[in-house]
């Protein structure tokens, strides 16, 4: 392999264990959370629950993080994309002619 398809492989495996690793952590964060709120606001503990309404910093926060997270993992993976795509400089055209066999 030459040093340029390498550097693009190389990219794209960056980009996977990026994807992972913030897929893996919200996975343990919200299974981390949803055990803890189990425990914590149990039906014996708190029989009437507590009604929250109208919190704008909770919704814009809530807006905000996930689309910069969804927006960070595209840039990612398109920079890895576009490693991919690009002709390295010198490289040998080939064309090629398709047929039915």
């Amino acid at each position: 392999m030459t040093v340029p398809v390498v550097n693009a492989v190389a990219s794209v495996d960056r980009a996977f264990l990026f994807i992972f690793g913030i897929s893996a952590l919200i996975l343990v964060g919200i299974a981390c959370a949803m055990v803890y709120f189990v425990w914590r606001y149990n039906a014996k503990r708190h029989p009437v629950p507590a009604d929250f309404d109208g919190n704008l910093t909770a919704e814009i926060i809530w807006i905000v993080a996930p689309t910069a997270l969804v927006m960070a993992m595209f840039y990612y993976g398109w920079t890895s994309y576009t490693d991919l795509r690009t002709v390295p400089p010198g490289s040998l055209p080939v064309k090629v002619t398709a047929r039915m066999w």
